[in-house]
Order: C-alpha cells, then sequence, then structure tokens
C-alpha cells in the first residue's frame, strides 16, 4: 500500500535485535520492493564499536543510501572509521545537535551525510544553520523528526522547501500511517510521497484547538510584558514572555529580529505567492 501511494524512500529500524535478525528482515524488504526504492537504514546508537565494520559491511549487499547513527552519540572515533572504511555513506544524528556539533563533527569526518531536526536545534534558524555549515563541507542533509504532530511537522517542511541543502527527503510520514485523525492538531498535505509546505501567513496552518484542548497533559496562560530596560544584545527592548500566576521565572527569550527573519525566509507570507516546493517524504 506505501508504494501505490507514491513513496519512494523508505527507512528501516535496525540494531534493537540480533544481528542475523537485521540481515534476514533488510534483505526480505529489499527483495520486496521494487529495483527503484530508495532503501536506508537506521540504528539509533544500536551498536557496539566491535565488531561493527564488520556488520554494516554485510548490510552493506542492500544497496543502501545511508546508515544512520550505527554508534553511540560521544563514540566520535568510531563514527569516523566507519564512515572511513564503508562504502555506504554513515548518517549521523544524535553526534550532531546543533551548528557547533556539526562543525565539529565536519573537522573529525564522522559522517558523510547529517540528519536536520528543528527539536534538535531549538529553533528554525538553528537547523538552518546547521545544514549551512554542511553545506560548506560538502555534506547533504536529511530532514528527520522525533515524532511529532501537525505543527512541527509543518514547520519542517517548510525548513526543507526553503534549504536546499536537505537534499535527501524527510520522514515525515506520521499523520498519513502512525496518527489516528482525531490525533492531529491540523492537516500535513501528503500527497504521492511528498509532503507539500502550506501556503499561508506562518507556518499556514489551521490549528483544532479542540484536539491541543483534548491530548494537552499541562496548559500555561502567558503573560506578555515589554521592559524597554532589558535591552537586549543589538540595543533592542526585549519582550518576556512569563506563565501566569505566581511563578515569574520568564520563558527563554527569542529576539523578534530572529522570529521575523525566520518567517519571512520560511514561510510564504501572500496567499498569490507561488507555493513552496515539496520534499519526498520516507515510507
Amino acid at each position: 500500500m506505501v508504494v501505490e501511494d507514491g513513496h519512494h524512500i523508505f527507512k528501516i529500524k535496525t540494531g534493537f535485535t540480533a544481528h542475523r535478525e537485521d540481515v534476514r528482515r533488510v534483505g526480505k524488504i529489499r527483495d520486496t520492493l521494487p529495483d527503484h526504492i530508495d532503501l536506508r537504514i537506521d540504528y539509533n546508537q544500536g551498536l557496539e564499536p566491535f565488531g561493527a565494520v564488520s556488520k554494516l559491511r554485510e548490510m552493506e549487499q542492500f544497496k543502501l543510501t545511508f546508515i544512520e547513527q550505527p554508534v553511540k552519540a560521544h563514540q566520535l572515533e568510531a563514527m569516523a572509521e566507519l564512515t572511513r572504511r564503508l562504502d555506504t555513506p554513515i548518517l549521523a544524528d544524535e553526534s550532531v545537535f546543533d551548528p557547533q556539533a556539526a562543525l565539529h563533527g565536519i573537522q573529525a569526518k564522522i559522517a558523510n551525510v547529517f540528519s536536520i531536526k528543528i527539536m534538535k536545534t531549538g529553533s528554525l534558524q538553528g537547523a538552518q544553520k546547521m545544514a549551512a555549515v554542511a553545506e560548506m563541507a560538502g555534506l547533504p542533509c536529511y530532514g528527520g523528526t522525533l515524532f511529532e504532530g501537525a505543527i512541527a511537522l509543518n514547520a519542517a517542511a517548510h525548513l526543507s522547501a526553503a534549504t536546499p541543502n536537505i537534499s535527501l527527503g524527510c520522514e515525515f510520514y506520521m499523520p498519513r500511517y502512525m496518527f489516528a485523525p482525531d490525533e492531529l492538531e491540523g492537516a500535513v498535505d501528503i500527497r504521492e510521497g511528498l509532503v507539500y509546505p502550506p501556503n499561508g501567513p506562518g507556518l499556514g496552518i489551521d490549528i483544532d484547538e479542540d484536539v491541543i484542548e483534548k491530548l494537552a497533559v499541562t496548559t500555561m496562560t502567558l503573560s506578555r510584558v515589554v521592559s524597554h530596560a532589558d535591552v537586549g544584545p543589538l540595543g533592542q527592548s526585549r519582550t518576556r514572555y512569563y506563565p501566569s500566576g505566581g511563578n515569574r521565572t520568564p520563558l527563554p527569550y527569542i529576539p523578534r529580529a530572529v522570529r521575523r527573519r525566520a518567517g519571512s525566509r520560511l514561510a510564504t507570507l501572500s496567499p498569490d505567492a507561488a507555493p513552496p516546493e515539496p520534499c519526498s517524504v520516507t515510507g
């Protein structure tokens, strides 16, 4: 059914069972899928460095586009050794959480590809910076997620459409195949293996407040406080957001200029503007 829906990228989780079972599973999937299907595997840090080279060389027979995060995030020397010794590209995910880690990873040659996730870097701008660092080193990127809902996935779709170096597709399949309709706070447009960013102001989506209310674990009402005495690094006054009530600890500050730049670069603000390009979505 997934192939008939137009998907041509498949990523298989490995490393959570015995190696022989991984070989059997991935081999069966490769034999079942048409030849044109793009197959990747993701170990989620599931291998130990000892013996990893021989195991991954055996997996290379399945013509993989990349092997994602085979060893622990902090085992950078092992990542670099695997990158050097294998023909299949190694993708770093947990090893690179921000632009600084990406730069260090490039210097240490830990991977051939980076996974970009807004939730890793903490912002749209941080994700674009990380992709830019990779691009300067000639490393392509892949659009990953942390199993998110419609708001985050539409933001990631805008990010991918606005960032040419996120060129290896994305994994935004959850709304179509994992979530029930009453579990999504908004729509995610997935058609024939492609995810389409909304064409509207901001993220361009309509939020279903009833779903938010039903699924929320904790809610918070914010009070907006503008302080002209609290001057930002560029001389601008800051707008702080506080939880209403007795707790006066401010939420993390995001300069308004950053929010404006992110919005203008990543969103189509005019309804008459051409829609952004879709990205291929992993099945």
